[in-house]
């Protein structure tokens, strides 16, 4: 899921058994984390377009209660017009984004980067051909995704599971 869709609470489900981030600072990085997002309730608010696997819907991070208010809170941001989420079904067993999760950033007055993590760090990539290729792989990964009504009505029936594993 990304950080800029993320709940204060699955965040803290999700970074809480980290390697990377140490007990005691927990409750500092989910702070920045949520203070990063930038979707809305500002004067410019981030423009966000995002393909999640399917997977990412069904694996309860932090719990039923967690994981329900988090799919609920996408539904809402879906809503706004700066912010395009696209789920990449199961059924499409194989696709680009096989090899890891990246960011494409655009900017209007600077040339744009793809950005890479992995356990140890992170790649900022400024090469032309780089940024190009992961561009496309973005581009085909939500060719591939469901569009956004599609996308929703998958998201309400994650939710609906979730309520029940709550009242279970």
């Amino acid at each position: 899921m990304p950080g800029q869709l993320q709940t204060p609470a699955y965040a803290t489900a999700l970074l809480g058994d980290s390697l990377h981030i140490p007990p005691m600072d927990l409750a500092q990085a989910v702070r920045a984390r949520m203070a990063r997002q930038r979707i809305d309730g500002t004067d410019n608010p981030l423009q966000l377009g995002a393909v999640v696997e399917e997977v990412t819907l069904n694996r309860p991070i932090g719990g039923p209660a967690v994981m329900r208010e988090q799919l609920e809170h996408l539904l809402e941001v879906m809503e706004l017009d700066n912010v395009e989420l696209q789920v990449l079904p199961t059924e499409v067993a194989v696709h680009e984004g096989l090899p890891g999760s990246f960011i494409v950033l655009e900017f209007a007055e600077a040339r744009g980067i793809a950005y890479v993590e992995y356990h140890t760090g992170a790649l900022y990539l400024q090469d032309r051909p780089q940024v190009d290729l992961y561009s496309l792989v973005a581009d085909r990964l939500r060719d591939k995704a469901l569009s956004a009504e599609g996308t929703a009505k998958l998201i309400k029936r994650r939710i609906s599971h979730f309520k029940t594993m709550e009242r279970q």
